[in-house]
């Protein structure tokens, strides 16, 4: 048989095998290689580094990023990471959950227009049939099932499960009454998706110092004292040199994919303006990843 031949039959065989190539590295490396409008910045480099080594398992298997809004989190850590896991592990399923049923049916749309993009190139073809946004399949038995925050998901396991923005708005960040409701559908229904083997993402803006992301961390602990979670926290203007993951000295910048990188000037600028607009809580909380107590 040819080399070509036989790589047919070992994908037929063992339809899991990861395709190995070099733009595989990380979900960063890609989205560059086959978008070239993506614009890499250092945090989306980080973020694909960390999915990574999610997927690997190896140090880690619950994953928690926390970023600022409109900073390119969503489109890597959902969409392009969903495609990228799914071609390195075509028969698993994926669920996507966020703070309403629209949100989480784009993503899935988003992911299921990688797929027709760029899917065949990687062995991924969509189930004949499979068209809703909601829940699609591919030709290989994988997929993507896309719920909102509260909605029922029994009898549907996932091999990855990420909860996307979980939190609306401020309202609903300041209800006792729906954090509690968070929390109880992450506890009864998303999280008892798992089969061996899952991995969970949380990624997030947060909102509240008792929203679903500190609940979970204090349930299960961080990796670094035995638990299981790996926080990632990115401010928009670095305060502690000793915590920040990309090394930024004080007051350093977080890049922005639509400013062009080293353009720290117009970063600082962008920042500012948008400090200045809102209230101190809200950049504290929404900006800074660090929300405070009323």
């Amino acid at each position: 048989m040819t080399a070509g031949v036989l790589a047919q039959v070992a994908d037929v065989i063992d339809p899991d095998a990861a395709v190995e190539r070099p733009e595989l590295e990380t979900p960063t490396t890609l989205a560059a290689h086959l978008d070239s409008t993506y614009q890499v910045r250092a945090h989306l480099t980080l973020i694909g580094e960390e999915l990574a080594a999610l997927e690997a398992g190896e140090a880690f298997d619950r994953l928690m990023v926390n970023t600022p809004p409109r900073v390119g989190k969503t489109r890597l850590a959902v969409e392009w990471f969903v495609f990228w896991w799914l071609i390195k592990h075509p028969t698993h399923r994926v669920i996507v959950a966020s703070y309403d049923d629209s949100l989480a049916q784009r993503a899935g749309k988003h992911i299921r227009a990688l797929v027709a993009k760029y899917g065949a190139g990687y062995g991924l073809v969509m189930e004949r049939g499979s068209a809703a946004a909601k829940d699609w399949s591919l030709s290989t038995g994988g997929g993507v099932r896309s719920v909102g925050i509260g909605s029922g998901i029994t009898g549907h396991d996932g091999d990855l499960l990420i909860v996307d923005d979980p939190t609306k708005s401020r309202a609903e960040a300041e209800s006792v009454l729906r954090r509690d409701g968070i929390y109880d559908w992450w506890s009864s229904e998303f999280s008892t998706r798992v089969v061996p083997g899952t991995r969970i993402l949380m990624i997030q803006t947060p909102w509240h110092p008792d929203d679903l992301r500190v609940r979970v961390v204090a349930q299960e602990g961080r990796v670094e004292t035995g638990g299981r979670w790996r926080e990632v926290i990115m401010a928009a203007i670095c305060e502690d040199p000793a915590t920040d993951p990309l090394e930024r000295g004080p007051g350093e910048p977080l890049p922005h994919p639509r400013i062009k990188d080293g353009d720290r000037h117009r970063l600082l600028t962008w920042w500012e303006r948008i400090r200045s607009s809102i209230a101190v809580r809200d950049w504290r909380a929404l900006y800074q990843c660090a929300p405070k107590a009323p």
